[in-house]
């Protein structure tokens, strides 16, 4: 499972008060994929890590490490 990733995008979705789908939008995918990283089923790949980290501010390292 690929917590790290999963708890930076949920204190971004809690600190900016967006849902899934305002989250999916800003970064380009589809909130089926936000679901599935926030659910551990997958990490995004490093393409939409730049893509978030670029869009959103989350620390890179955060979305790379794995638990």
């Amino acid at each position: 499972m690929y917590t790290a990733h999963m708890e930076a995008i949920r204190e971004y979705l809690k600190a900016t008060g967006q849902n899934q789908a305002q989250f999916a939008k800003r970064v380009g995918v589809d909130r089926s994929t936000v679901t599935l990283w926030l659910n551990g089923k997958r990490k995004p790949s490093e393409t939409h890590q730049l893509i978030i980290w670029n869009r959103t501010g989350i620390s890179l390292e955060k979305l790379r490490e794995s638990a």
